[in-house]
């Protein structure tokens, strides 16, 4: 990205891993968990959701390894939530 052009601007990011648990395996069949947006708030701009397989440790830097669902401009929201719905053609 060319940063010289954004002085003053925050870039900021959050990164997890998911896992189902479950006390009795059993009682909760879960094959796989799709998650088809995440919504959000605040200043935003340019938003951009990735996902990786296993887990994000290790491949901070890895751009090879992630897959983008989303990708879009967002205006200031400070108060209402905006749903980054997911590219759908992606795994």
């Amino acid at each position: 990205a060319d940063r010289g052009r954004l002085t003053g601007h925050t870039f900021c990011g959050i990164m997890f891993d998911l896992e189902v648990l479950s006390a009795d395996t059993t009682k909760i069949p879960i094959h796989s968990l799709k998650i088809t947006s995440v919504s959000v708030k605040g200043t935003l701009g340019p938003m951009g959701v990735y996902s990786t397989p296993d887990s994000y440790e290790g491949k901070h830097q890895r751009a090879e390894q992630w897959t983008q669902h989303y990708e879009e401009e967002h205006g200031p929201s400070r108060d209402a939530l905006q749903e980054l719905q997911f590219d759908e053609d992606k795994p």
